[in-house]
């Protein structure tokens, strides 16, 4: 890696304390940028480059069919990357300065409905009973334990609303199990404290003590106490949730969205959910102002004069 691009690297790391996975999405954009540059018969490097290089780039993006979202983010990576060398003296402009985005269509994110999510529920409850049985037969293999815990992560993940990163960086000490809420260190190192219900809390007593053979500080981790990766999280909720939902996308962050939508469906503000969330600005949270069909046609039903 470059120099420049490792200093970038360290400035994502260690000053925006950015996750592993948003900071190498940022040098994916970035270094895919450099190799378009590198193809171009006026090549120069990077840092040299002008507004009407980075034109040329995104009408190329289009022409070759990248979807604007894709689009946005790569502008969102290449504006942060001339920000900083520009704010560290190391160019003159900021040859993005004038470079606007393309419109995205607004998605209406996707949930789980609120009549699907016993079954998820529950899941921790029976791994509990599992475990429990287990110990008493003083079994050896940690394969109930696993089965617990991954009960747990979809539970804490859909009752708390956190993202994949923040669950895999919790640790134990986070949780009050007295007031029953977690502290969490969202995106931007950016501290909140998310409330849980007391049953959550004693599931998580629970898993504690049936694991105190493991040192780990995470609090979930894996057989060997260290911190989960993203993709085992991803593994766990998209299998756990092929047998519970038929929505078509199974990630941990359908969890965050159902999470959401299922407090404002009920009649939650969104200043809450935006604070529940770690959202830094209320647009964020406007997609949940959502409704559910379901919940559409029993307003309709119940206050329009032909609804019934």
């Amino acid at each position: 890696m470059t120099d420049y691009k490792y200093q970038f690297e360290q400035y994502l790391q260690v000053q925006k304390r950015y996750s592993v996975h948003t900071v190498l999405n940022y040098l994916s954009d970035i270094n895919q940028f450099e190799k378009y540059m590198n193809l171009q018969s006026n090549h120069v490097g990077i840092l040299q480059i002008s507004y009407f290089d980075i034109r040329a780039w995104i009408a190329n993006l289009s022409n070759e069919g990248v979807s604007a979202r894709s689009i946005c983010r790569k502008i969102a990576s290449l504006k942060a990357f001339y920000r900083y060398f520009l704010k560290i003296q190391v160019i003159a402009t900021n040859p993005m300065l004038k470079i606007g985005s393309p419109k995205i269509r607004k998605r209406l994110p996707e949930f789980i409905p609120e009549n699907q999510m016993g079954p998820l529920v529950n899941l921790a409850h029976e791994a509990k009973s599992t475990a429990n049985n287990e110990i008493d037969q003083k079994a050896s293999d940690n394969s109930v334990e696993i089965v617990f815990r991954n009960s747990l992560i979809l539970r804490v993940l859909y009752e708390c609303g956190f993202r994949r990163s923040e669950l895999i960086t919790l640790k134990v000490q986070q949780v009050n199990f007295l007031a029953c809420q977690i502290k969490v260190l969202g995106k931007g190192n950016k501290e909140r404290i998310v409330p849980c219900s007391k049953e959550l809390i004693e599931l998580l007593k629970s898993y504690i003590v049936e694991n105190n053979k493991n040192t780990s500080d995470y609090l979930f981790a894996n057989t060997k106490g260290n911190k989960l990766d993203p993709r085992e999280v991803y593994r766990i909720v998209n299998h756990s949730l092929k047998d519970i939902s038929t929505i078509n996308k199974k990630s941990p962050h359908i969890l965050r969205h159902s999470f959401a939508t299922h407090i404002s469906n009920n009649g939650g503000d969104l200043n809450a959910i935006k604070t529940l969330l770690g959202h830094s600005s209320l647009a964020a949270t406007q997609i949940y102002t959502h409704n559910s069909i379901e919940r559409l046609k029993d307003i309709y039903q119940k206050a329009h004069p032909k609804g019934e």
